[in-house]
């Protein structure tokens, strides 16, 4: 029986083969093949933990390289560890000294170790993605450099909501080929904790994926001025100065505008005579919008009616209501549960 996503899932491990990326990891059709999924997934992570361990003893040096399979220390043409005099007055002693070819072989392979399982783990999480979607497979592959480039920075993060983001990123990029530029991975990859709880705080407060309502002059409600100028200086806002620009959406026929919020959306409905209906805002980069894309978010429920209400204060609109938002994979929408403003 096939999968929502099976063509996305060949699609992404016919590109890791070819690269040679994500080699821990036997490729989907194989496992799928071999043994039940749920059994497959509990056998990857005890595997991927496993050489985890192995990689921190082998750092350690409490596993000999040799001892590993299919790992050969290299051979060395002198002892490694030669007796070493030191003398100081009549008083002398002995020690004895590592030898720095094996100290740094050992360090490269622990390194090498834990960047595998690392992408491993990210690869995981894009197959999930992959697996669950209705998304047709796409004509182009994702670029060779492009691929290195996410090999090497999702190599370097240990933290499993890094790896999480990581994998998100590659499932993303299998879908739609140059979708996440090079410039947003450097981002990923730069991004501290700092950066991300200010990211974090604003996020369910994004509105149709680029903007943040902000009625006054200053930093919109209710972010604090200075997690604006934080989201400046790291490219995910512009603050404009002077009042804040509007932002408006063009209605349909009925009259009616939809403004998503993650899982919800306000729905405006006004004669299609009058003016534009729109909000001042502070603006997201295209930076900003891709980063936001790749977490999921749910939308902050009392800014959702502040930001209705303000609607509601508008000339000209005759409803407003909120519901529940849901999009598919081919971009439409649709809103359900509808509730009136009060």
């Amino acid at each position: 029986m096939e999968v929502p996503g099976e063509k996305l899932l060949i699609k992404l491990w016919d590109t890791l083969i070819d690269r040679g990326v994500g080699g821990l990891l036997k490729p989907w059709q194989i496992r799928r093949e071999n043994r039940a999924k749920l059994e497959g997934l509990v056998h990857e992570k005890v595997a991927l933990a496993e050489a985890e361990r192995i990689a921190e003893k082998v750092r350690r040096g409490e596993l000999e390289l040799g001892a590993i399979p299919g790992i050969e220390p290299l051979a060395l043409s002198a002892p490694t560890a030669a007796p070493l005099q030191l003398e100081h007055g009549a008083a002398a002693s002995t020690s004895t000294h590592l030898d720095p070819v094996a100290v740094a072989q050992r360090v490269q392979l622990a390194d090498t170790i834990r960047n595998e399982v690392n992408v491993a783990k990210a690869i995981l999480v894009a197959e999930n993605e992959l697996e669950q979607s209705t998304a047709a497979e796409p004509d182009k592959s994702i670029d060779v450099d492009w691929l290195y480039r996410w090999r090497d920075y999702a190599g370097a993060a240990s933290a499993e909501n890094l790896q999480f983001v990581w994998g998100k990123i590659l499932a993303g990029e299998v879908k739609a080929p140059g979708k996440y530029s090079l410039r947003l991975l450097e981002f990923v990859r730069c991004l501290d904790q700092s950066d991300a709880q200010v990211i974090e705080r604003i996020a369910p407060m994004v509105l149709v994926r680029s903007f943040i309502f902000n009625e006054k002059q200053g930093a919109p409600y209710p972010v604090s001025f200075a997690d604006i100028l934080h989201l400046e200086a790291i490219g995910i806002v512009v603050a404009a100065a002077g009042p804040p620009p509007v932002n408006a959406l063009e209605r349909n026929s009925d009259g009616v505008t939809v403004w998503d919020c993650h899982n919800r959306a306000i729905v405006v409905r006004s004669p299609t005579t009058h003016g534009d209906v729109g909000l001042p805002s502070t603006q997201l980069t295209q930076l900003g919008s891709d980063v936001l894309r790749l977490g999921e978010f749910k939308a902050d429920e009392e800014y959702l009616r502040t930001v209705a209400k303000y609607f509601k204060g508008m000339q000209g609109v005759e409803a407003v209501l909120i519901g529940d938002y849901e999009v598919s994979d081919d971009g439409s929408f649709r809103v359900t549960n509808l509730e009136d403003v009060n």
